[in-house]
């Protein structure tokens, strides 16, 4: 497999964690079934979860973080499950669930996919062809499309052309990619800020650059240069304002990759969009002290229950659309 984005985000791995919570209604048995697509080179494979006493037919898609992430949630050895936990909570409300592998990740298989070719519209495509897939399977009454981190912009893209009944940003960027890598980058001491920042300029121009120091090379290598650029094309509030479907937008407030203001400047530029900022909520959606150990320690820790507002959040949000 030739797909190597995942060194990439050695300096920010957003890992899409979404946890179980056990709610105090009718529960739900379901019945999942593995899935593939086929695609130009290869196929993607995912999860449908449909709970064998569903409610008001309700399609709900994630869409995971940035990374070598997998349709479960998981990433190396950040292994926590959340996706599939957020696909059995849902099952338990009467609610739907499609996880997928996102393409060169888990199962998803495509032949001969090399890291130059892949754009940041590859990926957003993919939700419409699989959520197109899936209802034409079940003609769901509701779809709703959940993105994490990355696949926060992703589902703001995708829903600009599938008919969405509500859209979910979870930990979602509000700034373009450029303004958030050179704020991470800036936090590591053995990187050349002045010449992270060039590099970065140059690239949000659409331009590629050669890149000698070895350090910044593991970012900006020359394989990956064309993805951000494509990726840098975006600003996530800007593109929130094309939206027609009811948002919602949810951030944690210790989160240390993407802070609540982030979240803040996406509901500013919709105000339409309904905002829920979650106390001692991180990245990870789950409950964590701000300091970084405490915080990175969450991420490594399949066991540790979520935070407890961020599902009935969710579903309550649905049930209301």
């Amino acid at each position: 497999m030739n797909f190597q984005l995942c060194k990439y985000y050695s300096y920010h791995v957003w890992i899409g964690m979404i946890f179980f919570i056990s709610l105090p209604r009718i529960f739900y048995s379901q019945s999942c079934d593995t899935l593939r697509i086929q695609v130009k080179g290869g196929f993607l494979e995912g999860t449908l979860c449909i709970p064998d006493a569903m409610q008001d037919s309700i399609l709900t898609v994630f869409i995971s973080g940035s990374g070598p992430t997998d349709r479960d949630g998981n990433s190396g050895h950040m292994k926590n499950n959340g996706l599939r936990m957020l696909a059995d909570s849902l099952a338990k409300a009467g609610i739907a669930s499609l996880r997928f592998d996102k393409r060169g990740i888990g199962e998803s298989q495509i032949k001969d996919l090399a890291e130059s070719t892949i754009r940041f519209e590859n990926f957003s495509n993919d939700v419409i062809t699989w959520t197109g897939y899936v209802d034409s399977l079940y003609r769901f009454k509701k779809k709703f499309i959940i993105g994490h981190s990355e696949g926060s912009l992703l589902g703001i893209l995708a829903c600009q052309t599938l008919e969405c009944d509500g859209f979910i940003s979870l930990a979602g960027a509000g700034r373009p990619i450029h303004e958030i890598l050179g704020e991470q980058l800036r936090k590591q001491p053995f990187l050349d800020y002045d010449r992270v920042y060039s590099i970065l300029d140059s690239l949000k121009l659409g331009h590629q650059v050669k890149v000698q120091d070895p350090a910044l090379n593991m970012v900006f290598r020359g394989s990956v240069q064309p993805y951000l650029i494509s990726w840098m094309a975006y600003d996530p509030a800007s593109e929130l304002t094309k939206l027609n479907c009811p948002t919602f937008i949810i951030n944690g407030t210790s989160d240390i990759q993407v802070p609540v203001l982030d979240a803040e400047r996406l509901h500013e530029k919709n105000p339409d969009s309904e905002l829920r900022i979650i106390e001692k909520m991180n990245h990870v959606l789950k409950h964590s002290e701000e300091d970084y150990v405490s915080n990175m320690k969450t991420y490594m820790d399949p066991d540790l229950s979520l935070h407890p507002e961020l599902t009935i959040s969710i579903i309550e949000f649905i049930r209301r659309k």
